[in-house]
């Protein structure tokens, strides 16, 4: 079995991964920075950080790699953080050229961790349908500050709105928001975790969001380059976005105001759209189609109360009509 030496794993912190670009033009390395996001890189790096820990001075084989899930699963990780390591692995293998370590041995491992340690990790967050997502808004509009007050609730109704993933909500500029003289909006996503080249969706916004929207730009005065920024206090806003961090505070905060004791992220106006929709009636693809998702697993999955409540045996063995 061929081996990695350990070093090979600090390659995705550091700009030596792109040494074998160095007899291309500059554009080449700019171009394979961005080959992979921001939010991956780092995502990547700290598994793989953690990897070369355990290491120590050992090779990395497919027993090697096998015996750390095994560690992994003993202090009590979940499947989803072993199969962030194999991916991890698996992205720096095909990107140094070397061959991969992942075995009979580490993909046996990792099949007995995801059957045996299913229920670990913290779950899904709970979903934020419409109703509860203008509620949330409505209060962040009338917080004693008015600039993350107005922020937020635009940050609110947009993501609700769009089903948008956190990285979608930094992402955002103002160009990227079209106002119609009927109230309404379009907004535009230029990039997302499905859409890694760049093609491009359009999304609806309606008239509480595009409100809410008009309010923060009106208050900041922001009309260009980042749509929300960190709070500064500060007469003018910072040129810089939000951070994931500033962002999962802010929603936190907003939930805690509104009185919400679930588990709320970003991703909870996401899911929260998707069983909104399901119930109003939209099929599988329309969803994929709202929320960028390339299989229907995925919005099945979160909806998938509201799609029992729609099945054959609802309909036709107890006669409950649903919308």
């Amino acid at each position: 079995m061929s081996s990695h030496p350990n070093n090979v794993f600090r390659i995705i912190s550091t700009e030596s991964a792109l040494a074998q670009f160095s007899d291309f033009p500059e554009a080449a390395h700019i171009l394979a920075t961005a080959s992979v996001s921001d939010s991956t890189r780092k995502t990547y790096n700290a598994a793989l950080r953690l990897l070369s820990n355990w290491l120590g001075n050992r090779e990395l084989t497919d027993r090697t790699l096998s015996k750390y899930l095994v560690h992994l699963h003993e202090i009590g990780r979940s499947p989803s953080t072993a199969s962030g390591v194999i991916t991890a692995v698996r992205f720096i293998s095909k990107h140094t050229n070397m061959p991969t370590p992942i075995g009979p041995f580490t993909v046996r491992i990792l099949n007995g961790f995801r059957n045996n340690a299913w229920n670990r990790g913290r779950g899904q967050a709970d979903g934020i349908g419409y109703s509860r997502a203008e509620e949330m808004s409505r209060i962040a509009a009338n917080r004693r500050s008015k600039y993350t007050g107005f922020r937020d609730a635009a940050i609110i109704l947009v993501a609700s709105d769009g089903l948008l993933r956190a990285s979608e909500i930094i992402a955002l500029d103002c160009e990227d928001v079209q106002f119609n003289q009927n109230g309404t909006g379009h907004l535009t996503i230029r990039r997302s975790k499905t859409d890694q080249e760049g093609k491009g969706s359009i999304h609806f916004l309606g008239p509480p969001t595009i409100r809410r929207l008009r309010n923060w730009l009106e208050f900041s005065g922001i009309n260009s380059g980042p749509l929300f920024r960190p709070y500064r206090n500060t007469d003018k806003p910072p040129e810089k976005r939000m951070g994931y961090r500033t962002l999962s505070d802010a929603i936190k905060r907003c939930a805690r105001d509104a009185g919400i004791t679930e588990r709320i992220t970003s991703h909870s106006f996401r899911i929260g759209a998707a069983q909104d929709l399901t119930t109003l009636g939209a099929s599988l693809v329309e969803l994929q189609i709202a929320g960028r998702w390339k299989s229907p697993s995925m919005p099945a999955h979160y909806a998938r109360a509201q799609l029992a409540s729609k099945s054959a045996v609802a309909k036709l063995r107890y006669e409950i009509e649903t919308s």
